[in-house]
């Protein structure tokens, strides 16, 4: 792993932090709701997007994909997984080159699940995601991996994250501890 790119995906890793505690105190003061790739889609947009500086490691909207194609870690039946926000170190990158193989890593990987309950489950995120990421950044260290997990309960909006490194999770973070 080159230094440059572990320098770039510390960055990134605060980047996301910020507009993910952003998102979370946001939900929290309005009454806005929605699914999945609501929640994506306005934290892309309106969050993630607002952290775009000219000369930093997110310096073009570009760098940010939606619903983004992926090369899974070996073990899986499908050769290629989608991940529902995913952030490449130059604008206009993705995985693909010409004969369709790998020529591209991502610098940062999120996926998310949202929940409309009555009270939070034992578990905050899903298994599988948490087993796919682990084994991911295993095998790229240089690329830090997200399970975003958004609960809409009665008390209110609450966001949790954590965060895979070399196939490690940190604690769980929120907008709100």
């Amino acid at each position: 792993m080159g230094l440059w790119r572990l320098i770039v995906m510390k960055k990134i890793e605060k980047i996301i932090d910020v507009a993910l505690y952003n998102f979370g105190t946001w939900l929290t003061k309005n009454d806005w709701r929605g699914k999945e790739h609501d929640c994506v889609n306005t934290f892309a947009h309106a969050f993630l997007m607002d952290l775009i500086t000219p000369k930093g490691p997110l310096h073009h909207a570009a760098q940010i994909c939606i619903e983004c194609g992926i090369a899974q870690p070996e073990g899986y039946t499908n050769l290629h997984a989608r991940r529902d926000l995913v952030v490449w170190s130059e604008p206009f990158h993705n995985t693909w080159g010409q004969d369709r193989k790998r020529v591209h890593t991502p610098i940062a990987l999120m996926e998310w699940k949202t929940h409309h309950k009555d009270r939070l489950p034992s578990r905050l995120f899903y298994p599988h995601d948490e087993e796919w990421f682990t084994k991911y950044t295993s095998i790229t260290p240089d690329v830090v991996g997200f399970v975003t997990a958004v609960y809409f309960l009665p008390s209110g909006p609450k966001v949790y994250w954590k965060k895979s490194h070399a196939g490690i999770f940190s604690d769980v973070q929120s907008s709100f501890l």
